[in-house]
């Protein structure tokens, strides 16, 4: 037999041999993966990571993240390109190796060293001219996998570096062929802006601004994700939303490209029409018939009639009657609803007349009525409001939040109506017992007015003078709501293990997350750990944060948890200085950005309760703040002036009808007992 040597002769024990057999391994295992080499500037040690080095690809994005916090650019470089060939695909979320919680999250992290290599890259762009390439390669790939504003920032910074390093862009860009999709006018809150844009390197961004104080901004995309590769636009479509104010908005849209450089504003005109179309209706008795009379109607908008329905049936040729005299025969045996008339305007506005028995009997009786001898009375006019309730006659003042307002009524006398003037300027309508008009007053500058006159006269002579004053005020309604309750789910740490106090920054970032709620006043925190509100939440934030030493970044997502729906996802970073106290602000910052982008991303209304009953919950917000029916409202038992206050929700109501300056809503799960005058609604 031959004679065992070493450690597995005989007198070395089972221990010994165990020991010295992971002695070997451990020592096998250090020759394959070196242990990492430390980068010191500053008197800080960069490239270190916690525990023993063995070579995983998280390992390596960790020590490659560490070595960039350092600018040691060299090794970062070097460990980015390692975990790249392992793990190729940047991500928000990558599970790292085995199935334990670790103190830094449950195997979870957030990898891009694409990203962060083509950042290493711009940094070092003057060094070498290849590094701005390099930049941009890796930056698409990135992107190509993962979208994040950090890295299309970083590749805009690239390709404008690049572009102003070849003095390559050397013309102004153009847009041209600017419309607007849709309907025009419209009633809708908003359009689509589309067109084309281009210049000799890339277009850049399109810049639209109206003079009713909106600004939008849109982006051409950098990449082309399935080549994953450079994709510069010279020539492109673009289609960008853009919010409307009631009445005509002026919209400037002009390209900007990476250099500065403007083109020449293209301007395009769009009109939102929120006022739904005046009828007004009088008697025609028929001299051959006792029971069948003609319904005249008489239509009018402020900017153009679309359909007129009679009984759900479309009436011919409307349009080319241009408002005036619509007959409609119906019977005076006719009981309940004699008929239901309906017009549309070009903006899609409806207007709905039920016209029964007993308003058909009244009207009858007018008409019926025998003209005097002699006309000593002056004709009457009345004006009607949105509803189409007639006022008294005289003076009457009426209020509009825009530039005009459209005014509308009728005139009556007992003979017949022989003129009519509205501020001096003569209208043409048939002579009738009654005729209607509609006339648009103009009011240029805010929080001022303008009185007009109108002067009816009959076929004696006989004068009527009223007047009219139009008030424009400012919009007491705020385009964005305040009080949607929020509550955060425990945030997600996706941070690399080379940050030891993780923990604790994301603890922190959840107060923070609160204060800047509260703070920009765009959401109410809901009851909670670091909030102090009182209510149950009605949305959700569901948020991972990764922090490194130079770098805050986070991704959130607010749900409906009603619906269960997305109602936006918004991606913030910051960077921050050295120091615990430059990071503790910036959380708050980082905080307060992810606030702002969720605050523009759902324009949320803010209003009153006018009044209510047990079927009908009226709000201050009407067609004039973006209401439409079947838009939810959530109505609160507070005054949205009380900012320290939690909010208390009393439920739900669904928006069935709106006018211009309020809306009616059908409640859903509302506490009516606890509601009064004046408690806030928001949309959902």
């Amino acid at each position: 037999m031959r004679e065992r040597k070493g450690w597995m002769r005989p007198g070395v024990s089972a221990l010994a041999r165990v020991l010295l057999l992971l002695v070997a391994l451990t020592l096998v295992g250090g020759c394959s993966y070196p242990r990492l080499k430390p980068c010191v500037k500053g008197g800080k040690t960069y490239g270190v990571i916690p525990g023993w080095y063995s070579g995983e690809w998280w390992e390596m994005y960790e020590a490659a993240l560490s070595y960039a916090d350092g600018e040691c650019w060299d090794k970062a470089r070097e460990y980015f390109e390692k975990c790249i060939r392992i793990e190729p695909e940047d991500k928000w979320r990558i599970r790292t190796g085995g199935t334990h919680y670790t103190d830094w999250g449950y195997n979870f992290v957030g990898y891009f060293p694409h990203r962060e290599l083509g950042i290493v890259y711009y940094r070092l762009r003057e060094q070498s001219p290849e590094f701005i390439d390099l930049a941009a390669r890796e930056l698409v790939r990135s992107l190509a996998s993962e979208e994040s504003k950090r890295g299309t920032d970083y590749l805009a910074k690239a390709v404008e570096y690049k572009v102003r390093r070849e003095n390559a862009d050397r013309s102004a860009p153009f847009v041209k062929n600017v419309d607007a999709a849709g309907a025009f006018p419209t009633s809708e809150a908003s359009l689509t802006i589309l067109g084309r844009a281009g210049d000799d390197v890339h277009a850049g961004r399109i810049l639209a601004k109206s003079d009713r104080g909106h600004e939008r901004v849109f982006s051409f995309d950098l990449i082309d994700k399935e080549k994953k590769a450079l994709s510069y636009k010279t020539n492109a479509d673009f289609a960008l939303r853009f919010p409307l104010e009631p009445g005509y908005n002026l919209i400037d849209i002009m390209a900007v490209d990476f250099t500065g450089k403007r083109s020449e504003p293209k301007r395009l005109t769009a009109y939102r029409d929120v006022q739904s179309p005046a009828i007004t209706f009088w008697v025609e008795p028929r001299s051959d018939s006792k029971n069948i009379v003609a319904l005249e109607f008489q239509l009018a908008d402020e900017f153009g009639l679309g359909d007129f329905f009679v009984n759900g049936n479309p009436y011919p040729d409307a349009l080319e009657k241009k408002g005036y005299g619509f007959p409609v025969e119906v019977s005076t045996d006719s009981k309940g609803t004699v008929v239901t008339v309906a017009v549309r305007d070009m903006a899609g506005n409806e207007s709905v007349q039920r016209i029964d028995d007993k308003m058909l009997k009244e009207v009858l009786e007018k008409a019926m009525a025998p003209p005097p001898a002699y006309d000593r009375g002056k004709p009457s006019i009345k004006l009607s409001d949105d509803d189409g309730t007639e006022t008294s006659d005289g003076a009457v003042t009426v209020v509009t939040f825009d530039r005009q307002k459209f005014i509308y009524g009728r005139v009556c006398d007992d003979t017949v109506v022989a003129s009519l003037s509205i501020d001096g300027v003569a209208r043409e309508f048939p002579r009738k017992r009654c005729v209607g008009f509609a006339g648009i007053v103009q009011v240029e500058s805010p929080d001022s007015s303008k009185t007009v006159e109108l002067v009816a006269t009959d076929a004696e002579g006989n004068k009527d003078v009223n007047t009219i004053t139009v008030e424009r005020k400012t919009r007491a309604v705020s385009g964005v709501g305040a009080r949607l309750c929020v509550g955060l789910e425990k945030m997600e740490k996706v941070s690399p293990g080379i940050v030891k106090d993780d923990a604790d920054m994301s603890k922190d970032a959840e107060a923070r997350f609160f204060e800047a709620m509260t703070s920009q006043g765009r959401f109410q925190p809901a009851a909670g750990e670091h909030s102090g509100g009182k209510s149950a939440p009605e949305a959700a934030v569901f948020c991972d944060v990764e922090e490194r030493r130079n770098l805050l970044e986070t991704r959130a997502v607010l749900v409906d948890l009603d619906t269960e729906t997305t109602l936006a996802s918004e991606n913030y970073y910051v960077d921050v200085p050295a120091g615990q106290e430059a990071r503790s602000g910036a959380i708050l910052m980082l905080m307060e950005g992810l606030n702002l982008e969720f605050a523009e991303s759902l324009p949320l209304l803010e209003g009153k309760v006018l009044e209510f009953d047990k079927d009908t919950v009226t709000a201050d917000l009407g067609l004039d703040a973006g209401i439409k029916a079947g838009m939810k409202i959530y109505v609160f038992k507070k005054d949205p002036a009380d900012a320290e206050a939690g909010c208390d929700i009393l439920g739900e109501a669904r928006v069935k009808h709106a006018k211009r300056d309020r809306c009616m809503a059908e409640p859903e799960r509302l506490d009516r007992l606890s509601m009064e005058e004046g408690h806030l609604v928001i949309t959902k």
